[in-house]
């Protein structure tokens, strides 16, 4: 999908409303008409975009669950190497 721009209004618009001048105004619209369209996301770059979030989410879910795992051992090992020192 295509962004359409109505350079004509927008050049008239920027110069009755914006104070440009016409040169300015003209070489704006024609630029802001021309510049863009291959920049605009399209539903499939959206759709891509969010099935490598979604990969993104699972990957990082993963390192947060091992990493609480692994804080849980050696939160473990650290309380019953203190305990084992108290008792002897």
């Amino acid at each position: 999908m295509a962004l359409i721009v109505d350079t004509l209004r927008f050049s008239k618009l920027l110069q009755d409303k914006g104070h440009f001048s016409a040169a300015q105004a003209d070489t704006l619209a024609k630029t802001i008409g021309t510049v863009g369209t291959e920049t605009l996301a399209t539903k499939t770059d959206i759709a891509d975009m969010k099935v490598e979030i979604a990969a993104v989410k699972t990957e990082l879910l993963k390192w947060i669950v091992g990493a609480l795992g692994l804080q849980t051992l050696v939160i473990v090992g650290v309380v019953l190497t203190i305990a084992w020192s108290m008792a002897k």
